[in-house]
């Protein structure tokens, strides 16, 4: 390496460079070394499969991480029970039940369960539902922010079940 004064700079090479080989007609003149990675195994004859292991348990961690949302939720459905009490006690029935439900599904959710995703996010969604309907008859405007909540929380379990369903197809 030679020093130019902008940084270091590659040396002259002092042997020419060999023109590439086709292969043609004949055979090969230079000597080809055998590829050493490959995605064949050719004693099995069977693909090798990536290692997917430092993947595959980030993306479990942060569905576990991702499994706490169903406990918040459960937490914004107690409020919301306590809130409506006074209003309407079928809607606060139905959030306590929510909230219980949510407690229960969080702790399956952890265990990496994409089927109890999509029952939270169905419950969840009747429950939105059923606040629209409240608000459309008392005041819509009380319920606004509450389905606002629902429809966000909705979509962050919408984002779960695609990264369990992610997980499974790199598992398998």
């Amino acid at each position: 390496m030679v020093d130019g004064g902008f940084g270091v700079a590659p040396s002259k090479v002092s042997e020419p460079l060999a023109p590439a080989s086709s292969h043609v007609g004949g055979p090969s003149t230079t000597d080809e070394r055998p590829q050493t990675q490959t995605v064949f195994d050719e004693t099995t004859f069977v693909p090798k499969r990536p290692n997917c292991t430092i993947a595959v348990n980030s993306t479990t961690q942060k569905v576990q991480r991702a499994s706490l949302r169903f406990f918040i939720v459960a937490g914004v459905s107690l409020f919301e029970a306590f809130y409506f009490r006074s209003s309407d006690w079928k809607l606060a029935a139905t959030c306590g039940v929510v909230a219980v439900i949510f407690g229960i599904l969080g702790a399956l959710v952890y265990r990496l369960n994409k089927a109890r995703v999509l029952a939270a996010m169905a419950l969840f969604s009747a429950e939105t539902l059923l606040f629209v309907v409240h608000g459309w008859s008392t005041n819509l405007i009380v319920v606004a922010y509450a389905v606002f909540v629902h429809c966000a929380l909705i979509y962050r379990l919408y984002l779960t079940y695609g990264i369990i369903c992610d997980l499974e197809t790199a598992e398998g």
